[in-house]
C-alpha cells in the first residue's frame, strides 16, 4: 500500500538526514581517533571514487522512480547497474595503478570503490521502492546502514587505528544492509506485485535478482539516462577538483583539514536537498501547466529559504567558527577559521544553486545542465590552478566561492531562458487563433 505524500516526505527527510549526519560523523570520528592525514586519505579516496561511480550510476534512480509507464523492468535496471558499477570499480583500480599510490592508500581507495559499488546496488532497489511510493523502507535502510557503519567504524578504530580496516568495516555494514534488508524488502514488493509467495531460500533470492541483459532495451535505457549521468559526474568533479590540487601541492594532511571544514558546508545541504525533492513534483506540475507565476513564486521562496540557511551558517562561522571547529574536530582545525568562513560564503550560493538545479530538472531540461556544469568544471580547474599552489586551504576556499557564484549565476540564467521560452509558447498567436494567415 502506497504512503501519503507527507509520509513519504517524512521518511525521505529522515533517511537522507540521518545518512548526511552519518557522513559527517565519519569525518569527526577520523579526526578524533585518527589524524588529519587519515582524514586526507579518506577524502582522497572519496574524491577519486565519487565522479567515477556517479557517472556509472547514470542517475538511473531518477529515471526508475519516474518510470510511470513501466517501460523497463527492475531486472533491466539491475542488470545495467551491475555492468556500470563493475566497470567503475575497474576504472578506479586502473587509476590507483596508474598514479602509483602506496599499498595502504591504494587499499583504502579500492575498499571505498567497493563501498560505492554496494551503495549503487542499494540505490537501484531504492529507485524501485520510490516508484512504488515506499519511502519508509528507504528511510529505514539508510538509518540501519548509518548506525551499523558508524558503530563498526568506531569499534574497528578502537582496536587498531588503521584506515583500511575502518573503511572495510563500512563495506561490511553496507553489504549486510543490502543483503538482509534491502534485498528482502525488494523481493517482498516484487512478489506482492506479481501476487507470488515470498520465499526466503538462496535460490529464490538469486532468481529474484537475476539481471536482464537485452541489447535493445539496455541501449535505450542508457540513451535516456546518460545525460543525467554526465551532469552528475560534472557536479562531482566540480567540487573534487580543488581536492586533487590540494593533495598534489600540499599533501594529505592539508587535504584532511580542508575536507573536514567542507563537510560542514555539506551538512546544510541535507535541508536544501529535502526541500528540493519535496518541491520538485509541484514545480513540474506548474511548468507543465504553464503556470509561470506560480512556478516563479514557489522557486523564489525556496531559493530564499536556501539563501537564508546559508546566511545563518555564515553568521555562525563568523561568531563561533574557532569554537565550532575545536569542538567538532580539534584545535588544529580551528587555526583555519578564516578559510572556514570563506567556505560558508560559498555555501550560500551552493544552497541556492541546488534549488535552481531541482527547478531545471523539474522542467525536464536535463541536457540544459550540461553546458553550465562543463563550464563550471573548467572554472574549477582554472581557479584551483591559480590559487591553491600559492595560498593552500584559503586558496581552495576562494576557488570554492568562485565556482558556486558561477553555478548560481549560470543556473539562474538557464532557468530564466527556459521560463521565457515556455512563456512565449504559452501565449498563442492571435492571428492563429483567429484563423488568419500571413
Amino acid at each position: 500500500m502506497s504512503l501519503t505524500l507527507k509520509e513519504n516526505f517524512f521518511w525521505s527527510f529522515l533517511g537522507n538526514g540521518v545518512y548526511g549526519v552519518f557522513q559527517w560523523l565519519v569525518i569527526i570520528v577520523l579526526c578524533k581517533m585518527g589524524s588529519p592525514e587519515m582524514v586526507g586519505h579518506y577524502a582522497l579516496g572519496i574524491s577519486i571514487c565519487t565522479p567515477v561511480f556517479v557517472l556509472a550510476s547514470l542517475n538511473m534512480r531518477f529515471v526508475q522512480a519516474t518510470d510511470a509507464h513501466h517501460l523497463f523492468s527492475f531486472s533491466h535496471y539491475w542488470g545495467l547497474r551491475l555492468i556500470t558499477s563493475s566497470l567503475a570499480l575497474l576504472i578506479v583500480l586502473l587509476i590507483v595503478m596508474t598514479l602509483g599510490y602506496q599499498l595502504e592508500l591504494a587499499g583504502v581507495i579500492l575498499m571505498l570503490g567497493i563501498f560505492k559499488l554496494l551503495e549503487g546496488l542499494s540505490d537501484t532497489i531504492y529507485g524501485f521502492l520510490q516508484r512504488n511510493e515506499q519511502m519508509n523502507f528507504i528511510g529505514i535502510s539508510l538509518v540501519i546502514k548509518s548506525g551499523l557503519a558508524l558503530l563498526a567504524l568506531v569499534i574497528t578504530l578502537s582496536f587498531g587505528r588503521q584506515l583500511f580496516w575502518g573503511v572495510s568495516s563500512l563495506v561490511l555494514a553496507s553489504a549486510l544492509t543490502l543483503i538482509w534488508y534491502d534485498c528482502f524488502r525488494c523481493r517482498q514488493l516484487l512478489a506482492s506485485a506479481h501476487r507470488l509467495p515470498v520465499r526466503r531460500g538462496f535460490l529464490d533470492l538469486v532468481r529474484t535478482f537475476r539481471p536482464a541483459w537485452e541489447k535493445t532495451v539496455t541501449h535505450r535505457l542508457v540513451r535516456i539516462s546518460l545525460p543525467l549521468g554526465l551532469v552528475g559526474m560534472l557536479v562531482a568533479l566540480t567540487f573534487n577538483i580543488p581536492r586533487y590540487f590540494i593533495q598534489h601541492y600540499w599533501g594529505a594532511k592539508v587535504l584532511g583539514l580542508y575536507s573536514a571544514m567542507f563537510q560542514l558546508m555539506l551538512a546544510g545541504s541535507v535541508v536544501t536537498m529535502a526541500l528540493g525533492q519535496a518541491l520538485q513534483p509541484r514545480l513540474a506540475i506548474y511548468f507543465a501547466c504553464r503556470k509561470i507565476d506560480a512556478f516563479c513564486r514557489t522557486l523564489a521562496q525556496a531559493a530564499g529559504i536556501a539563501g537564508l540557511l546559508g546566511g545563518v551558517g555564515l553568521l555562525f562561522s563568523l561568531l563561533f567558527g574557532k569554537h565550532l571547529l575545536t569542538v567538532f574536530y580539534n584545535f588544529e582545525y580551528a587555526r583555519h577559521a578564516s578559510s572556514f568562513q570563506w567556505i560558508m560564503i560559498a555555501a550560500i550560493f551552493y544552497y541556492i544553486a541546488t534549488i535552481l538545479m531541482f527547478a531545471v530538472t523539474a522542467m525536464r531540461a536535463f541536457k540544459n545542465l550540461l553546458f553550465p556544469y562543463t563550464a563550471s568544471v573548467l572554472l574549477a580547474g582554472l581557479s584551483s590552478w591559480c590559487l591553491i599552489p600559492k595560498f593552500g586551504i584559503i586558496g581552495a576556499a576562494w576557488s570554492l566561492c568562485i565556482i558556486n557564484v558561477f553555478n548560481g549565476g549560470s543556473l539562474t540564467l538557464t532557468v530564466a531562458l527556459l521560463l521565457s521560452k515556455s512563456f512565449a509558447e504559452a501565449i498563442p498567436s492571435k492571428e492563429k487563433s483567429d484563423g488568419i494567415l500571413y
